[in-house]
Order: C-alpha cells, then structure tokens, then sequence
C-alpha cells in the first residue's frame, strides 16, 4: 500500500509577532466538580475588558455533608497549582462555603497558599464575613440551601467570627446539582420568609444558589441588603487584587471596599 503524506511544513517563524495579552488584573477561582453556577454568576459581575477569570476543579461528591465536604481538602492545593501553573496572579479564591466553613480558614488558605505561594486567597465563608462586616451589620438572618448538619458548620463559623446570627433557616437539599436549578423567584420567597425583622442583612449561602441573578429584586423585596455567597467572594476577590469595580446589579455591597 503507498503511503499518503502531506506536505513538510515550511516553517513561518517571522510571520507573526508576539504582543502583550495583559489584562489589568487576574483572578484565579476553583469551582467544585458540579457547580454550574460560579462561572456564570462571574460573567454577571465581572467586567471583562479589565479582569480575567481563570478556573479549576476540584471533585466534589454528592450529598452534602460534612464528611463529603472534607474530602476536597487534600486536592485544593493541586487545583490552585493548575491556575496558570507558574505564572502570578492577583487572588485566587476556593469556591465553596460550607466546605470552606467545615474545613476551617487556616486549612484552605494553607491549600491556596501552597499551590499559589504568596497571592492574597478568599473563599466564599470568609468574604461573606468580610462583606457584612464591610457593610456594618451586626444582626444576620442565615439562609442556606443545605441539610441541618452542613447548615448547622456554616451558622457556627460565623458565630465564632463575632457575627450575631438572629435566625437561621435550611432548605434540605442535599445535592450540589439541585441546589442550582432552584426557581430564583422562589428564592426571593424563601428569603422573605427566613428574613428577621430586626436582622441588618440576610445572607445566602452556596455558590451553587442562583441568587446573584436576583440582587436587585432580593434588596428591594427584603429592604435590606443581602450577601450572597458568590457575589461576595468576587467582591471580596477584585478588592484585594486592587480593583475598585461596581458591578451595577452587584448590590449595595459592591459599593463599598474592605473594611480597614
């Protein structure tokens, strides 16, 4: 049989020149294996022309639980690693909060640290602290979409972060993957519902809840501002690598920098 062979490359190393691609700031965040929301909600609030995004996974095995949460902590770092693998970026965040609240701050930050030595890290748990804190709330209505002993780690971790939790509600959903196809306008009503009277914000937990998509009418609904896991961590992210940005449906938070 005659073999069939293609031309040899002529090789047009000069026909092309290199630029510079920068952008003015880089963000690296590692979504669990089944979200399929954090990257949408990036789109939603981040402006492209002025920050990239770049993702990792990490597994994640249903259902919800504690033990199954914990089973992630060992692979955070390799997933940081693969972010522009030796190459700098300007905050690199851990994209899950009850994970984030059952593994403890120290662990997944040494996680982050240790695949993206030295760059500023969050996770959705720390900048929701971050983001009431910023926002001067004291009195925090708790929502999350979680079963009772996952929703239980993440009402604790902010009580021992000083913050005063009034009323705390859980939808017990114990897969990642429903928790994102959840009617956002049902959303807003179980958020009227788990809202105290007296609380200065509600927060909503999971970056799997489609709640950034609703800010507005979850602001205007409550009469109060929300923080939502997602747009917290983002917000949380751009202001540390040293962006100002005010996603215009971002909510009240997104007006506001870190508190000092």
């Amino acid at each position: 049989m005659t073999e069939i062979t293609a031309p040899q490359a002529e090789i047009m190393h000069d026909a092309v020149s290199l630029i510079d691609r920068a952008v003015d700031y880089r963000i690296g965040m590692i979504a669990l294996s089944t979200d399929i929301t954090l990257e949408r909600d990036i789109y939603r609030l981040i402006p492209s022309e002025e920050v990239c995004v770049y993702t990792s996974r990490v597994e994640f095995i249903n259902p919800v639980t504690p033990e199954n949460l914990r089973l992630m902590q060992p692979h955070i770092a390799r997933a940081a690693e693969l972010i522009l693998t030796n190459q700098p970026i300007d905050a690199i965040c851990y994209g899950c909060t009850s994970a984030s609240a059952t593994l403890g701050d120290q662990s997944v930050l040494d996680a982050l640290d240790e695949g993206k030595p030295g760059t500023p890290a969050t996770n959705p748990a720390l900048a929701g602290v971050a983001a009431i804190n910023a926002l001067g709330a004291k009195k925090v209505s708790v929502l999350t979409p979680y079963p009772e002993a996952a929703s239980q780690k993440l009402a604790n971790y902010f009580a021992t972060k000083g913050l005063n939790i009034i009323s705390h509600h859980c939808l017990n959903i114990s897969d990642d993957r429903d928790i994102a196809h959840i009617d956002p306008s049902s959303l807003i009503d179980a958020a009227r519902k788990a809202n105290h009277p007296d609380a200065d914000v509600v927060f909503l937990s999971c970056t799997a809840l489609p709640g950034v998509e609703v800010i507005p009418e979850l602001e205007e609904a409550l009469g109060k501002p929300v923080v939502i896991s997602n747009q917290a961590m983002i917000w949380m992210a751009l202001r540390m690598a040293g962006c100002d940005y005010q996603a215009p449906k971002g909510g009240k938070l997104f007006t506001l920098d870190l508190a000092t």
